[in-house]
């Protein structure tokens, strides 16, 4: 839901009175089953959650702001880490041409474009979104604050809103990854580019 008013929200502000976005044929349908196999990733989740099979804490106590804080940013972390080499394995000549070029068809991305992916590579993403609960101990409100944040950039990355938090995330990066392709892996942080030399951006602006 956070995901359509945001994405919504974008459009209304800086698109509406615009160039008409000439989208693929196939976009509505594709975005369509993407957001229900996000919301099939959530069902199981959270039955998953609830049986005790994961790291989830439900404590009526929250932890503190700064334990809260610690948990989202290591679970962005471990996020980044693993979205950042399955992207670069989806730019190998094999899953490009067959499942990430679907994503990169529009060059100058707008709200709602997010979405626009393969369901092989929008299986994977969910996979590793949903995925941090799993290896790390976090709280629920933790968990919930994470999502919203990582929703939040996705969005912004494919927004064509100029937003940067400096050192930390840029969302003009992840434009220049739909124009130039194989720059700027990672999401939503450019750490990992820095260390293998695909980034390409300003990183301190």
């Amino acid at each position: 839901m956070g995901y359509i008013v945001f994405s919504s929200l974008l459009h209304v502000i800086f698109y509406r009175r615009g160039p008409v976005h000439v989208r693929s044929v196939h976009h509505g349908s594709l975005i369509s089953f993407n957001l229900i196999m996000a919301a099939a990733y959530a069902m199981v989740s959270t039955e998953l959650h609830v049986r005790g099979l994961s790291l989830m804490q439900f404590d009526a106590v929250w932890p503190s702001w700064l334990a809260i804080t610690g948990q989202v940013v290591g679970a962005m972390l471990g996020a980044n880490h693993v979205e950042y080499y399955w992207h670069r394995l989806l730019h190998s000549r094999f899953l490009y041409t067959r499942v990430h070029k679907v994503h990169h068809h529009y060059k100058h991305p707008h709200p709602f474009d997010d979405m626009y992916m393969h369901p092989v590579e929008g299986a994977a993403y969910f996979f590793i979104l949903y995925g941090p609960p799993f290896v790390l101990p976090m709280h629920v409100v933790s968990f919930v604050l994470y999502m919203m944040v990582m929703g939040l950039f996705g969005v912004l990355d494919h927004s064509g809103v100029s937003f940067h938090l400096p050192y930390v995330y840029s969302s003009t990066d992840h434009a220049t990854h739909h124009t130039k392709v194989n720059s700027n892996l990672g999401f939503p942080f450019p750490y990992w580019d820095l260390v293998h030399g695909t980034y390409d951006g300003d990183f301190g602006a």
